[in-house]
């Protein structure tokens, strides 16, 4: 055993094997690797540590060399989160188009294909979907040799195959019907079957939402605000390019109504946007039973880049209870801590 012969690092003539843990930053960043295999890569860590994705890391091991070569494989798990769904959905797509026996019509194998009787799954068959022959086991294996490769999306540089356990030559049909009619009893066994059987991602069941009952509670109050407004106030954020502030009106209960949304475009660090934000925050209201209210208080954050100028404009507006404040990302932290005076 020396450098070139350890546990998880192998030289031999015209080349060396390093195995790397997804959930190792350093193993995948040790070396530059003409060709990577990323084995299970749905199964891997959303980071390594705290460096990111594990497979985008390995990849980038492979930038030096001009005929680097990724190859990925897995079992598919959720919808839309599968790391192997975006990856094949990103390459050419192919699937194993096999020949029926009887007809000669060319076909990708589905499960919805397969016909059998829950009291007989030793019979189960394939239905040919062109002339609804009836294939048996014995059919499997002239069907795979005569198959074929076929790519549904244009070739982009990636090559991207799909295939299931209907195309096993060591899993019959007449199992995979067995396996399917114990694992469709759960939830949590429908999907491993999913997953493992037919390499499909699993759609998490979620409850829809309709619409309909939020729509039906839309208000329009135009230019003036609803009667129960008994107090307005308005927040301020600060961007390096524009000022953006919302103008709210409160009632009983801690009901509220949005009424303005300004974005006032132009440069913080100048005094025209600040007197365009003062024209929003001293204006008059008018309720629909006849009242006038103003702004009552506004905070302005003091957060980003132009805090000093936050602070100025704030300071000879206290009178109009306008106030800098700065956000907090702690957990449990007070909703308004100490009082202090910057400036």
């Amino acid at each position: 055993r020396d450098s070139n012969n350890t546990l998880l690092h192998k030289k031999f003539p015209g080349g060396h094997i390093t195995m790397a843990g997804a959930n190792s930053p350093s193993s995948l960043a040790s070396r530059p690797i003409r060709i990577v295999l990323l084995d299970e890569e749905d199964r891997y860590p959303h980071s390594a540590g705290t460096e990111g994705d594990p497979g985008s890391l390995a990849q980038k091991r492979t930038t030096t060399f001009w005929n680097r070569l990724l190859v990925t494989a897995s079992t598919p798990t959720i919808e839309d989160e599968s790391k192997i769904e975006s990856r094949y959905q990103q390459s050419d797509q192919r699937k194993y188009y096999v020949p029926c026996p009887e007809c000669d019509t060319f076909q990708v194998l589905s499960w919805q294909q397969i016909k059998f009787e829950k009291e007989k799954t030793e019979d189960a068959v394939y239905e040919c979907e062109h002339c609804k022959a009836k294939l048996k086991e014995s059919d499997k294996m002239w069907m795979l040799s005569h198959g074929e490769w076929r790519a549904e999306a244009a070739f982009n540089g990636i090559a991207g195959f799909h295939i299931n356990e209907l195309y096993s030559p060591w899993v019959k049909w007449s199992e995979m019907v067995a396996g399917f009619l114990k694992a469709k009893r759960l939830p949590e066994t429908l999907k491993v079957w999913v997953n493992t059987s037919l390499g499909e991602t699993w759609k998490e069941a979620t409850e829809g939402i309709d619409p309909s009952g939020l729509l039906g509670r839309k208000e329009n109050w135009g230019r003036v605000a609803p009667e129960g407004v008994i107090v307005i106030t308005a927040g301020v954020d600060v961007q390096d390019d524009r000022l953006e502030a919302e103008v709210i009106g409160w009632g009983v209960s801690q009901e509220s109504w949005s009424l303005q949304y300004h974005v006032l475009h132009g440069d913080p660090a100048q005094s025209k946007v600040w007197e365009d934000l003062n024209n929003v925050l001293t204006q008059t209201i008018k309720t629909t039973d006849g009242r006038t209210l103003s702004v009552a208080a506004a905070c302005v954050d003091s957060g980003g880049h132009q805090t000093q100028r936050v602070y100025e404009y704030c300071k000879g507006r206290e009178y109009q209870r306008i106030y800098a404040i700065k956000g907090a990302n702690q957990i449990g932290k007070p909703l308004v801590s100490k009082f202090s005076k910057a400036n």
